[in-house]
Parts: C-alpha cells; structure tokens; sequence
C-alpha cells in the first residue's frame, strides 16, 4: 500500500525570526506546525503570537486574529463583522491580517467554523492566534458553546490544512 505524504509548499520558503537564528519552516512541511503558549498573564504570549502573524503575513499568509478582549482592532483594524465577512476575507485573501472579535465562546463557534471550513477548501497557508484561549475550550464539554468551540479547536489542531495555530491561554 502506498501512503502520500503531503507537503505544504507554503511551509518551504517561510520562515520566522523570534530573536537567535531563524526558524526554517521547511522543516515542518510534512507535518505542519502547531504551537501552545501557555503561562503567566504578562509574559509576552500574546505579543509572541502577533509577532509570529506579522511576519508570515508578510510571506504571504493570512492571519487571524481571535480578539475577546477588543485589544488588537486598535492595532490592526477594525474587527470582521460576521462569519459571512469572515469568509469572503479568507476567500479573496484581501486582507493580510483579519480580526475577529468573539467575546465568548457562543460568538466563537461560527467564526471557528468558517475557518476550518475554509481552510480545508482552500488549502492556503493559514494562521490563527486565539488570545484568552481559556475563554473557549475546556477539558470537559460545557454550555453556552464551550463544548462546541472545543470540539473547533481540537479539530483546527488535526487539520492537514490549518498550518498554524496559536493556543494563547493565560
């Protein structure tokens, strides 16, 4: 039985400078790259996961940017209104950076589901920072959409498609 294996062609020639010697993500082609920051309020999480958008919004990615708190609209725009504009902002790739804001994990799930449906329909490179990730995932399936914002962020961690995901909780 022959097994594919499938190369992200995006991943060849991007890179990322976090302070030392570059990262190559070359290297993360057949697999994809996922990342988790995790720990004390303050400690640069957050502006990690921005300065890791900004750079490979510039190599050709679309970022998104999952705002609870209505932080980032003051430094990247204003907020997509819906999960329609949402849409049509991965499809056109009009926009480098694209802020959602979702206070809540009710107001999560449709953006949540709009890039995964996206990100599997399109296969563009993609990379999604989810700041206050507490405020939407849980080890147990709760209500007012905790369960189903888990169940999107569990499903955006197995994608083929979805190169990056950010997990920021703090």
């Amino acid at each position: 039985m022959n097994h594919a294996v499938i190369q992200r062609s995006e991943m060849m020639s991007a890179s990322l400078a976090l302070g030392g010697r570059p990262l190559a993500l070359s290297e993360y082609a057949t697999t994809g790259l996922m990342g988790v920051a995790v720990g004390p309020r303050g400690h640069g999480k957050t502006n990690a996961g921005l300065l890791i958008a900004e750079q490979l919004s510039g190599q050709g990615w679309v970022s998104v940017l999952i705002d609870p708190e209505g932080e980032l609209e003051s430094m990247y725009g204003e907020a997509t209104k819906n999960p329609e504009a949402l849409r049509g902002h991965l499809t056109a790739r009009d926009r480098a950076i694209v802020v959602v804001s979702a206070k809540d994990a009710g107001e999560f799930v449709p953006f949540g589901q709009v890039i995964l449906e996206c990100a599997d329909a399109f296969r563009k490179p993609l990379y999604v920072l989810i700041d206050e990730g507490q405020l939407f995932s849980a080890a147990k399936k709760r209500k007012d959409g905790v369960g189903e914002a888990t169940d999107i962020c569990r499903r955006a961690f197995k994608s083929d498609h979805l190169c990056a995901l950010n997990f920021d909780q703090g």
